[in-house]
């Protein structure tokens, strides 16, 4: 048998390795470089070897091999960033549940075993809310204030019908059985802030991740209730003293914290002064409509009936939106009477679903932390 050898002999116009395309006077040929064969390997996995013909590159090509490098480095050195951003937040949280847990006797409070959950919020500035729960129990307290002889916070429960004739409203007398009333909670002071649900509705208060609507000026404190007192049923109402220094809870809530919506959000620094001359406007409104020594609730709480969940929506504060700023001025608080616990009606518990991300850490002690975070 004999063996034959092909020689096979050809001329290839230069054209560019990746576009195929000519060399003109505005687009370049040139050799492709060891740094660019190593771009093309890197982004466009294609392997340039000795079979291949002789390799051009257009300039068209360089440039947007050079920018797609760069762009793809930034955005693989900002992934790290961001990696490393979160396992340091991951740390922190930890770090604040685990002072937060320090700080109070909630450990005392548990039994082995059973768990403890550390809510933590932290607003753009970077500043940090915590709230412990047990049981799906929110808001441990950790400051109790014995409730003294002050004015009553309405509530929407209409378990009582008598009248009232005292200069104070009495709270409304509990069921055979029921548990006694709980001690108010003395929130940790934190920033708050305001809201508007519509363009056209009055400010609402958002404290700890929760917000509040339908204010009432009282004597020494604003009663403010639950924005989701008729979806969820929630009793929970915050009293605030004049100067919005103080913050007590009469409850925890039996829902999670609302997710952020469409609402405007406004500092506190921004609308306060408005929201404290509407306050003060609708109660001396108040006491001028009111007999002498005589408080009835239907002169003193003027409050509209929701009854659908898009009215929960566009809760309103009863403040005067358009009012002029005033300033804030300091008012003497030092004996200022306490405020009671308002009235629980016997209102199912209800949770609602928050799209959130969770994170079960464990951080080698005894608790196991729950991260969550609002997605």
């Amino acid at each position: 048998m004999t063996n034959v050898t092909v020689v096979f002999e050809y001329e290839e116009p230069e054209y560019c390795r990746l576009c195929l395309a000519k060399q003109t006077d505005d687009n370049d040929l040139t050799m492709i470089e060891s740094d660019t064969h190593g771009i093309i390997r890197e982004l466009l996995q294609i392997q340039l070897d000795k079979t291949d013909s002789d390799a051009f590159i257009c300039s068209t090509c360089v440039e947007s091999l050079e920018e797609f490098h760069s762009y793809r480095t930034r955005c693989r050195r900002n992934n790290v960033a961001l990696q490393k951003k979160a396992e340091e937040r991951k740390k922190q949280q930890i770090e604040l549940a685990k002072s937060a847990i320090a700080n109070t006797n909630v450990l005392d409070q548990v039994k082995d075993g059973e768990p403890i959950r550390v809510v933590i919020r932290m607003n753009a500035e970077g500043k940090a809310s915590v709230r412990l729960q047990v049981h799906s129990k929110p808001q441990i307290k950790t400051e109790e204030v014995a409730p003294a002889e002050v004015d009553a916070e309405p509530s929407t429960s209409t378990a009582s019908t008598s009248k009232v004739t005292t200069p104070t409203i009495p709270a409304v007398s509990e069921k055979d059985g029921k548990s006694p009333p709980q001690k108010l909670i003395r929130l940790p002071m934190q920033p708050f802030y305001f809201y508007k649900a519509t363009a056209r509705s009055s400010y609402g208060l958002i404290y700890g991740g929760y917000r509040y609507c339908a204010s009432v000026p009282r004597k020494q404190h604003v009663y403010w209730m639950c924005e989701q007192r008729n979806t969820h049923r929630c009793q929970a109402v915050v009293l605030v003293n004049k100067n919005y220094t103080e913050f007590l809870l009469n409850c925890g809530h039996n829902h999670d914290p609302p997710q952020v919506g469409t609402q405007q959000v406004f500092k506190a620094a921004e609308v306060l002064p408005y929201v404290m001359k509407s306050e003060r406007a609708r109660k001396e409104q108040l006491e001028r409509n009111a007999e002498p020594r005589t408080y009835s609730r239907k002169k003193v709480v003027k409050e509209e009936d929701y009854t659908s969940e898009e009215d929960d929506e566009e809760y309103s504060s009863g403040d005067d939106s358009d009012a002029v700023p005033a300033e804030v001025k300091e008012e003497d608080t030092e004996d200022q009477e306490e405020e009671t616990k308002p009235p629980v009606s016997d209102a199912t518990e209800a949770t609602s679903p928050v799209a959130i991300k969770k994170e079960q850490v464990d951080d080698g002690d005894e608790c196991m932390y729950i991260i969550a975070e609002l997605t």
